[in-house]
Order: C-alpha cells, then structure tokens, then sequence
C-alpha cells in the first residue's frame, strides 16, 4: 500500500521537561523528528535512513537525548541513542528483536521487552530487560516463558517510587460544635428577661 500524501506521524514521546516532544514520521529527512513547544522554532530531524520508520519509538531524556528502536543493515532491531547534530550510536546487541525501551524516572537505567514479537518468524517469546544507559544488560525482571501463547511482555514502563510521590496534607480536624444552651427550668431555651 502506498504511503499517503501527507505526513504520517507516530510514537510521540515528551522531554522531562516538558519543552519539547521526539516523535517517528515518513518525512522526507529523517524517521526520527524534534518539535519545540515554541511555535516559532521549526520541526527539525535526528536521525536519517534510505526507509521510512527504520527508525522508530523514542524516548526522551534530560538534554534532548533520544533513545530509540533502529535497524541498520540486515540487524535486528538495537537501541539506539543520539541527540540534535549527532550521529546515532547503537547501545545493544541483542540479536533478537526489542521493543520501546522505556527511560527510568531516575534517568540512568532503560528497560525494553526482549524476545520474538512475530510468531511467524519464531514462537513468541520475550522478557523484560534492564539496561544502563550504555546498553549493558543489567537485570532480567520477567520470565521468558509464558503458558498462553498471546502472553508476551511488550512496552513496559517505569512507576516513580512511592517515596517520591507527593502526598496529599491531612485534612484539618473540624472545630469542635457550638454547644446548644441549656433550657431553663421554666422550658424556655433562654431565661425571660427581668422586669
């Protein structure tokens, strides 16, 4: 099927800091693209290759560094890291396929699923992987193996830790009720008023 006319984009993810977002795209110049927020700053490619979504599914740390899912040559996909002006530097090899890695709310440790994800090609089969920022498997955090066949482990994410959750303030205790006056002996709430 031929691809549309106009651009066709995917896979957004934002910077920490909110300024900014990476996003995957069948423009012309590069499969992976940066936007400011500012409007008036020009959406502007990290990455080029002679396919369209070689390149796919960043993530996005402090600095604008951008990992993400490329295949080059006949490899299977690796993860990759780049930023604006530089070349990509390939981070894994896996020699299987992975799936969007994942930045840690810490920003030193990536995690990906790891595995086949086509059970045309191999029987499915992933597990979630735990890398440093240099692409050094660190920690293995799910089974390979599954019983159901269409159970496999794909785009995880990080929680922050609970600790680091703001908590919401205690609510005031209520101030303590007026009391009612006491009737007086005669019924009446309040006493008559002398002559």
């Amino acid at each position: 099927m031929p691809w549309p006319d106009e651009p066709v984009d995917i896979f957004p993810a934002w910077a920490p800091d909110g300024h900014g977002f990476a996003f995957a795209s069948n423009r012309g110049d590069g499969p992976i693209w940066w936007k400011d927020i500012d409007p008036a700053r020009p959406i502007r490619p990290l990455t080029s290759n002679d396919r369209a979504f070689v390149d796919m599914s960043p993530t996005v740390g402090p600095g604008v560094t951008v990992y993400f899912i490329g295949r080059r040559a006949e490899h299977d996909r690796e993860i990759y890291r780049t930023k604006a002006g530089e070349v990509p530097v390939q981070l894994t090899e896996l020699a299987a396929e992975v799936g969007t890695p994942a930045l840690s709310p810490t920003g030193d440790r990536l995690i990906a699923a790891v595995g086949s994800f086509d059970d045309a090609v191999a029987p499915l089969d992933t597990q979630l992987v735990i890398f440093n920022l240099n692409g050094d498997r660190l920690r293995t955090v799910k089974s390979p193996r599954l019983e159901m066949r269409m159970e496999i482990a794909t785009d995880p994410d990080w929680v922050p830790a609970l600790a680091s959750v703001p908590r919401p303030s205690p609510i005031p205790a209520l101030a303590s009720p007026v009391p009612s006056p006491s009737p007086s002996p005669s019924g009446s709430p309040h006493p008559s008023p002398s002559p």
